[in-house]
């Protein structure tokens, strides 16, 4: 999904907790930076470019920029995690304090629960750390139900979910998989989960409780940071956790542990901090503190789940060119 509706995935470590998506459909990036081709079937599978929309390579732009100082539009949150924003920029939070979903109307700072919130469990009302949220056209939510090791469907206005993918206990089995964070739902309803402890992306396809392994620890390119090396430079990430992609196909992510979300443009492979202050952790408007999930609605508006401070942050699209 691109544009408003975002794909709000988990990044495994460095790459095996990658957003299933990301790791999916982006592998062919590197072509780019290595090649520099100007054309996105060379960047990205075709199908996927199908979806997107149209970069004019050969004009030239301005670089966007979005304001360094943030409005909080989501209040009264405890330990907010994931976050997916649908079609209609409507907002999904995962809260780890609360054990919840939450969904936040335009407008409003405060949050509607929508599932779990029934204490820490694992009953068909209940959830344990969910991580990754994703809301389908038809407004029923998935969720990856990280320390119940299941993926739990809620139908649009029903409390009571449905295990449709794991509940078996953590482990590696064809039914199975360990602690999880990455979660992605395609348009038949085929189930993508990043198993991060057994280095691997699964793909169960609807209906069943079996897996396939599509993606293992070998498998994909390195297209942002540096293998195997955390730090704060401009080409470098600290514990990169979540990931999602414009409609254009730029890639957004949270650096989790340098406190600051970082941007790679697809068209000419260069990263730029979009929001947070490098290495600083703190609660004013210009901060962040151990964010999570983030998300751009419609109109390229970045939010933000910030974590430590318990607060949803919005920061505003400004000026420039979303497609340089």
């Amino acid at each position: 999904m691109f544009g408003g509706t975002t794909i709000v995935l988990f990044l495994f470590f460095w790459f095996t907790e990658a957003n299933v998506q990301y790791s999916f459909e982006l592998q062919g990036m590197t072509d780019y930076l290595s090649k520099q081709s100007r054309n996105c079937e060379n960047i990205l599978p075709p199908r996927v470019c199908n979806h997107m929309t149209s970069i004019p390579f050969h004009s030239k732009c301005k670089k966007p920029q979005w304001s360094t100082q943030a409005t909080t539009v989501g209040l009264g949150l405890s330990q907010p995690m994931g976050l997916f924003i649908d079609q209609y920029d409507m907002i999904y939070v995962t809260e780890h304090g609360t054990h919840s979903i939450q969904h936040f109307m335009q407008g409003s700072t405060k949050g509607i629960l929508v599932a779990g919130g029934m204490e820490q469990g694992s009953g068909p009302m209940q959830l344990n750390y969910p991580s990754s949220i994703f809301v389908g056209r038809d407004g029923n939510i998935f969720v990856l139900d990280t320390n119940n090791f299941r993926v739990q469907k809620f139908s649009r206005g029903n409390p009571t979910g449905a295990t449709i993918v794991g509940g078996r206990g953590e482990g590696s089995e064809l039914f199975q998989f360990g602690y999880s964070y990455g979660l992605f739902v395609d348009d038949q309803e085929n189930i993508y989960v990043s198993d991060r402890d057994n280095h691997r992306v699964l793909k169960f396809l609807r209906g069943s409780t079996n897996r396939t392994a599509i993606i293992s620890s070998a498998a994909g390119s390195t297209i942002m940071g540096v293998d195997g090396q955390a730090g704060s430079g401009s080409q470098q990430l600290n514990k990169p956790y979540f990931v999602t992609v414009d409609r254009y196909g730029n890639v957004f992510v949270t650096d989790r542990y340098n406190h600051r979300i970082q941007r790679l443009s697809i068209r000419d492979g260069t990263l730029q901090t979009i929001a947070g202050i490098t290495g600083v952790a703190g609660n004013s408007s210009e901060n962040l503190q151990s964010p999570g999930g983030i998300g751009l609605d419609s109109k390229g508006n970045l939010y933000v789940s910030d974590q430590a401070n318990n607060r949803l942050q919005k920061f505003a699209f400004v000026s420039g060119d979303l497609w340089c």
